[in-house]
């Protein structure tokens, strides 16, 4: 996913030199008259906002602190799934000759975060991978990034996860494998870092496609060699810990969305209009599905006589009702992305004091349920789409907080839901020197 930088200050020097008034041969319904001097000011709340879904290609995951692993399939979106890979970090050895070895382990320390159900018993595999743990020419791992592995397990466990009430989770491995290393560590048959890279190339951790959560871990996860050193008639237990290359280690994920809505998205240039998903458009961390919205007659506002310019601009979603629990939770905010015809990030929405724009939200109580909204400033968006020359090539792209560490997933109501659920534009707008 490439963001091309664009300069915010030029943008609002540029719109605010250029704004115009526009026209089109589509009309629009006006509100009332809410002022009755020389100003007048309209509240607008029928353009139509066309709504879909999309998929990015990849996300870059090399920046997380998150490693997320498991797995779960949700009805909607079908399978997700995780894999961590890990990577030896650089270690001194150094253990006395007389230790004898007794058992190795992956140390892997919760961050907090979950998504789905952990009161199921969950199922985990560590692997060798057969290829060293490299990324690619532009030095980044994606979500989309594998390598092949040893087909035979190293290690398995079978476990309640407790990820807010446990420090961390330990995956016993082979003690062959562990003979091994150990050995090998303390002979000193490795004469430097690189040449043990070589040897261990790294690691991955694949959940069962049957678990139902997927969990995060932090990178500052860890192997384990637990040995003791003969002392009398005792014996000394020690450990030696080689921690996580937190520059190498990742998350690897992949959907399984056959018989879902989505089964049919090629590539982030193409995408899946809210009419054919069942009115409702999609978003999910980290496989990078993304809600796009087009808002393609706004220039129709050009036809209320007199030069005019929107004051104010709120877009209002509504989530699904019974699509989000304690389980498939959301958060207070989404991200927007501006972005191209082709899906490619522009900039970060903003407004015009250049600060972040955000879908906050905002809880309505219908007294039989609560609806939850979240709404979004886009008065600069707006005013960018009524004077660039390529207007009808500027989206939309809300996307969840955590986007490259989180399978958080939102399913939001589209502009042909019921009125108070529906996707909504609201603007207000100012018009001056009316003749």
């Amino acid at each position: 996913m490439k963001k091309i930088a664009i300069q915010v200050l030029v943008l609002l020097t540029i719109i605010c030199c250029s704004m115009i008034s526009c026209s089109s041969d589509i009309d629009t319904t006006v509100g009332e008259d809410m002022v009755t001097t020389n100003t007048r000011v309209y509240y607008i709340d029928t353009l139509t906002v066309k709504s879909s879904t999309f998929q990015y290609d990849s996300l870059s995951v090399s920046e997380t602190s998150r490693l997320l692993l498991g797995a779960y399939t949700d009805p909607v979106l079908g399978l997700t799934k995780s894999n961590l890979y890990a990577h030896f970090g650089y270690t001194t050895a150094d253990i006395d000759n007389d230790a004898n070895f007794d058992s190795i382990a992956m140390i892997l320390n919760y961050d907090n975060y979950f998504y789905n159900d952990t009161t199921a018993i969950q199922e985990l595999n560590v692997y060798r991978v057969t290829q060293t743990i490299r990324p690619d020419d532009n030095s980044v791992y994606y979500n989309t990034t594998d390598f092949e592995k040893n087909p035979a397990s190293l290690g398995s466990l079978s476990f309640y996860p407790k990820p807010t009430k446990e420090d961390s989770l330990e995956i016993r491995m082979s003690n062959d494998f562990g003979q091994t290393l150990f050995d090998e560590i303390q002979d000193n048959e490795f004469s430097s870092f690189d040449e043990m890279l070589n040897e261990y190339k790294g690691f991955v951790v694949e959940p069962s496609e049957t678990n139902t959560a997927i969990l995060g871990f932090l990178k500052t996860s860890y192997f384990r060699i637990y040995y003791t050193i003969p002392d009398g008639s005792d014996d000394i237990e020690y450990t030696y810990d080689i921690s996580f290359d937190t520059s190498n280690s990742f998350h690897n994920i992949t959907s399984d969305k056959t018989g879902t809505y989505l089964e049919d998205i090629e590539n982030q240039e193409s995408y899946i209009t809210s009419s054919d998903t069942g009115n409702n458009t999609f978003i999910q961390g980290g496989t990078g599905i993304v809600t796009r919205l087009d808002i393609p007659y706004l220039e129709t506002i050009g036809r209320i006589p007199g030069e005019g310019t929107i004051t104010g601009a709120n877009l209002s979603l509504t989530l699904k009702r019974n699509s989000y629990n304690d389980n498939l939770s959301t958060r207070d905010s989404l991200g927007v992305f501006i972005i191209d015809q082709k899906s490619e990030i522009l900039m970060d929405l903003v407004q015009y004091d250049t600060s972040t724009a955000y879908g906050e939200i905002s809880n309505e109580d219908n007294g039989e349920f609560t609806t939850v909204n979240y709404n979004i400033p886009i008065k600069l968006f707006l005013d960018l789409k009524l004077t660039d020359t390529n207007r009808e090539n500027l989206f939309l792209a809300i996307y969840g907080q955590g986007l490259n560490d989180s399978v958080d997933r939102y399913i939001i109501n589209s502009e042909d839901e019921d009125e108070e659920i529906k996707l909504k534009l609201e603007l207000t707008y100012a018009v001056y020197d009316e003749e």
